[in-house]
């Protein structure tokens, strides 16, 4: 389904007035056609019409909806605070709303790291306007000139008389003015961006209130367990269920497409009938398929013809040396700490989901399509996430839900939970890849760069496997920066029955491992150090070189312990780069990742603690996968079943972190992903170092 969010101008902009105690109220026109869609502002009774960003109070409170969703990653915090930061607000009385899902708030998705980056202008620029309909509210009070006007958080200041109305004192007057003509966002001068303020989600989280999907409890609620198919393609042929029947607590037990569910009075109740059902499934198309066999296949496609996906310059006619290389990185699950969840509730001819989802407007349009419901017959209501990873912009664990509370003889609220094995053997996972590379070499110099992937595709190909190269699949790649006379970047995309998704940094998260480790190697037989040759190759990569200057020299600030190496990894992703120099130990104990040195180059900066705790937060997410993860198929299931056999990285196993966020006028780019890319290669490359022999293959233990 096509989009229809366009982009929003400045004179798109629109302010609404309505009754009891609503002031000013900021909100957005939309769509790609002529005739914008609108919807109009609501007599309120404490709430808001969701077409509006903004809300000022005649107590002077202000209201900001947030329109991607809170994962733990700040948007709570870093939205309201471009909005605030263009009004002037006083951050103390700044709330922000979660809305409903609506299209009048655009593309409520949260992912590839957009949040911050799509939504800067637009916001600010909504602050600004209100700023500016507040000073001339005030200039006509006052029967001055507008250019006599300042403010100063959540007040207007008559600078020449020192007189001072609140925001609140000026909410009604100000919904009457025109919107203004607001300068471009580099004539707004900061007044909040860049400070570490208070976060606006902890003061919940803290206390308890905080509402996870998990936390959802309605009058009469039941709640399911779902059986699914034990293994790729397999289906149902029989289920007794006399003895799940038979347990205190059970309400129904119900048959869908997805599986066999057991509806209960608690998720306890439900999970134990469950295990109880006498399920008989054929075994499908994929029961021999093992883990040896995907391998196989990703091998086989990287001997074969793959599509370019890049090439730049000539290949030498002669080379002094060739290097090869191959790295091989596994299956990796999301694994979020709040298990997969979603309630739902059907009556009265509607359908009322909450849910911990990355995109709200999707499972929407999904409801809305299982059920033949027009759009105001189905609300969403996102709650806070407890982990998203991309995991949670599919829509799964909703269809399940619908499925099951539409065959509820007595229908109810709905609370459908995954237990963690059924999230570990049912995720949508993040694609293995293959990598080969070749580089030549002579006079001290790099003469070509070629990188072969081989990889399942999250994305199904356009016209076969063997021409159609997958952006996903190669980005990090493609975007080589390591300047050479000739660079070759081929893909081919392997089929697979294991189901796929998106996953933090996506292939960002296996191509710049191949990368970093490769380019380790390169620098090892020309006898360079990994420092000199990066940054003798990234010579028209500023940013580049940057954040490689910097974290070098945080390094330098800290010995390296005896019995230690340090790996270095240089990568950029959604807009922002990030260098990494990993400081890793070997004994009897294992692997142990003593110190992680950081540099980011991110652009403009909103929140420096936000930025910091999200980089903290990939690194050890990657760290995680670099040395445990590993999704394994046999028999055409998946093995792992716990964080027992599916570890992450602990407490006690996380390194202490140094995060330097560099001062870019740069716009701003992404931060919740790029944290994971570095890690991995980083650390190979330090233990590389440490064992004097090249590891090329994930998970480390």
């Amino acid at each position: 389904m096509k989009s229809p969010i366009g982009k929003i101008g400045r004179r798109e902009l629109l302010v609404a007035g309505g009754a009891g105690g609503l002031g000013l109220v900021l909100g957005i026109w939309y769509g790609t056609r002529r005739e914008r869609w609108r919807k109009n502002v609501p007599e309120r009774e404490g709430s808001f019409s969701p077409n509006v960003y903004l809300a000022i109070e005649t107590d002077g409170s202000v209201r900001i909806w947030v329109n991607r969703s809170e994962l733990g990653q700040g948007v709570w915090t870093a939205l309201p605070m471009l909005v605030a930061d263009g009004l002037d607000a006083d951050w103390s009385r700044v709330q922000p709303v979660q809305p409903l899902a609506s299209r009048n708030y655009g593309v409520q998705f949260t992912a590839v790291s957009s949040s911050v980056r799509s939504q800067w202008q637009v916001l600010r620029q909504s602050g600004a306007a209100a700023r500016a309909m507040l000073m001339a509210a005030a200039a006509k009070t006052w029967g001055c000139a507008r250019e006599e006007c300042a403010t100063e958080a959540g007040f207007v200041v008559h600078s020449p008389s020192g007189r001072r109305l609140g925001y609140g004192q000026l909410a009604l007057l100000a919904s009457r003015e025109p919107v203004p003509e607001v300068g471009a966002e580099d004539d707004l001068p900061p007044r909040l961006l860049g400070r570490s303020l208070p976060r606006k989600d902890l003061p919940a989280k803290v206390d308890g209130s905080a509402r996870f999907g998990l936390d959802v409890r309605l009058p009469g609620m039941v709640f399911a367990a779902l059986a699914r198919p034990p293994r790729f393609g397999a289906r149902l042929r029989g289920v007794s269920s006399r003895h799940a029947e038979s347990l205190p607590g059970v309400r129904q037990v119900v048959t869908t497409d997805h599986g066999v569910a057991v509806v209960a009075v608690d998720t306890w109740t439900a999970l134990r009938a469950r295990d109880a059902l006498e399920l008989d499934w054929e075994p499908g198309p994929h029961v021999s398929l093992q883990g040896s066999h995907i391998e196989r296949d990703l091998r086989t496609a990287i001997e074969g013809d793959l599509a370019t996906a890049r090439t730049a310059g000539t290949e030498p006619a002669e080379a002094s040396r060739t290097l090869h290389a191959e790295y091989e990185v596994p299956f990796l699950a999301h694994a979020p700490m709040e298990p997969i969840n979603c309630t739902v509730w059907l009556h009265d001819g509607r359908c009322d989901i909450w849910a911990p989802t990355q995109a709200p407007g999707r499972v929407q349009l999904t409801a809305m399509e299982l059920l033949g419901l027009s759009e105001p017959s189905v609300s969403v209501r996102p709650t806070f996430v407890g982990g998203g990873f991309g995991r949670r912009v599919h829509d799964i664990e909703v269809r399940e839900a619908v499925a099951i509370a539409r065959k509820l003889t007595t229908p109810a609220p709905l609370q459908l939970v995954w237990s963690r094995t059924d999230d570990l053997r049912h995720d949508l996972y993040r694609p293995c890849a293959l990598h080969r590379l070749t580089a030549r070499l002579g006079d001290g110099a790099l003469l070509s760069w070629q990188h072969r992937i081989a990889a399942p595709s999250i994305i199904k190909p356009a016209g076969g496997e063997a021409t159609w190269v997958d952006p996903v699949g190669v980005e990090g790649a493609v975007e080589f920066p390591y300047a050479t006379p000739h660079v070759e970047v081929r893909y081919r995309a392997v089929p697979t029955p294991v189901p796929l998704g998106f996953w933090r940094s996506v292939g960002h998260s296996y191509n710049a491992f191949a990368v970093e480790c490769f380019i380790d190697e390169v620098a090892e037989a020309l006898g360079r150090s990994p420092a000199a040759l990066r940054r003798e190759l990234l010579h028209a990569a500023p940013r580049h070189r940057g954040v490689l200057d910097a974290v070098e020299r945080s390094a330098a600030l800290v010995p390296l312990s005896a019995g230690r190496a340090r790996g270095l990894a240089v990568h950029a992703s959604f807009e922002s780069y990030v260098a990494m120099i990993a400081e890793v130990g070997e004994d009897d104990q294992g692997i142990r990742v003593h110190r992680v040195f950081c540099a980011v180059d991110c652009g403009r900066i909103v929140h420096p603690d936000l930025i910091a705790s999200q980089i903290e937060g990939g690194i050890v997410f990657g760290l995680s996968a670099a040395l445990f993860g590993r999704i394994t198929i046999e028999d055409g299931a998946v093995v792992e079943s716990g964080f027992l056999d599916y570890r992450l990285a602990t407490y006690s196993a996380s390194p202490e972190i140094h995060v330097e966020i560099l001062s870019s006028r740069a716009a701003a780019g992404g931060v919740g992903e790029i944290g994971v890319p570095p890690i991995a290669p980083a650390v190979v490359n330090a233990l590389s170092r440490l064992r004097g022999e090249r590891v090329r293959r994930l998970p480390l233990c």
